[in-house]
């Protein structure tokens, strides 16, 4: 017994230990007072194409949201700051090196970062923070750092209350993991002190729903145009797809009306019998149906339907090299793109 006290007492310790040293990290990055360097910023995107659009790297975020970044807002600073050509607002990035792997992660400026690379800006000042000496080789301590700094942005935007139960959860996790206790009253108080905008009570009810929930919630990934021509053409440059109608994305909610109503438009059009349809989630709503409803399956058995009641009419040429007329069956695939 005595020795399970004092592994709960070193939890407390070590967990009020580690806020205190976190806050401390974040007060020095958001006074100035913290060294930069200048990195280049490509690392941590896809380039897409052979033109210059780019799309996060996900491997190389360390995800504090519950979503990956808002792309309006994104839009928004771009625009602002090419009309006024003023760049000045644009803060420098964190950037968590990982001593075991050698590698970066960015942290904090996930926005301000896409907003410099879609202003053609490949280098950016940023602040080096290292997972093991610093933030003690514990995740959430590197998601208490990014909600900290997250605090401010280029616009104003305050960490959202999700994002702080995300990281009282995987503090909780850890603790738990450890044979710590999850939580201390100690320092949930101090998490309303860094966060005012949370409650204790609020911090209370999402403890208590801990144990349902088990894991925090994945965090949904959010699709631009570009990215979304990019899978498409992914799809169109294989050979699995030779021959294939590969129309663009649709959202998972579109599948009944313009989902079905393109295959055929397009396969006329194309003089094709085939189809590949591609999905992705445009809101929460559609991530639950298609995590908890059988809608993949509904309209999987759908397309079956089609491909059974149909069939095409196709002109081709023939072993002579004159345009023929056949009939063959229609087949239709589909892709799911991930959602978190």
């Amino acid at each position: 017994m005595i020795m399970n006290g004092n592994v709960r007492l070193a939890g407390l310790v070590d967990s009020l230990g580690d806020l205190r040293e976190v806050e401390d990290i974040a007060d020095k990055i958001k006074s100035g007072n913290y060294p930069t360097v200048i990195m280049d910023i490509t690392q941590f995107f896809n380039k897409l194409g052979t033109g210059d659009e780019y799309s996060p790297k996900a491997d190389t975020r360390v995800q504090v949201r519950p979503k990956d970044r808002n792309i309006k807002k994104v839009e928004r600073g771009v625009n602002k700051m090419r009309r006024d050509g003023d760049y000045s607002k644009m803060k420098p990035l964190t950037v968590i090196y990982y001593p075991d792997t050698n590698t970066y992660k960015l942290l904090n400026g996930n926005h301000t970062s896409e907003m410099a690379i879609n202003l053609g800006l490949k280098e950016m000042e940023v602040h080096i923070v290292n997972f093991g000496t610093q933030l003690k080789s514990r995740d959430s301590n590197a998601i208490l750092l990014g909600d900290i700094l997250n605090k401010v942005e280029v616009e104003e935007d305050n960490t959202e209350n999700e994002s702080i139960k995300l990281y009282l959860y995987k503090l909780m996790d850890e603790n738990i993991e450890a044979g710590r206790e999850a939580i201390s009253d100690a320092v949930k108080k101090y998490i309303t002190d860094i966060f005012p905008q949370v409650t204790e009570a609020t911090v209370g009810q999402w403890i208590s729903n801990h144990e349902k929930v088990g894991k925090r919630l994945k965090p949904q990934k959010e699709w631009t145009d570009a990215e979304l021509e990019n899978q498409r053409q992914t799809f169109a440059d294989t050979l699995d797809y030779e021959g294939y109608v590969i129309p663009k994305p649709r959202t998972l909610a579109a599948w009944m009306d313009t989902g079905t109503s393109v295959i055929f438009n397009n396969c006329m059009v194309e003089g094709k019998t085939k189809a590949l349809i591609i999905f992705y989630c445009s809101t929460t709503g559609q991530v639950d149906d298609i995590k908890n409803t059988d809608i993949k399956k509904r309209i999987k058995d759908k397309y079956a339907e089609y491909e059974s009641s149909f069939l095409m009419r196709v002109k081709e040429k023939g072993e002579n090299g004159e345009i023929v007329e056949s009939i063959k069956p229609l087949k239709i695939d589909t892709v799911f793109l991930r959602y978190d």
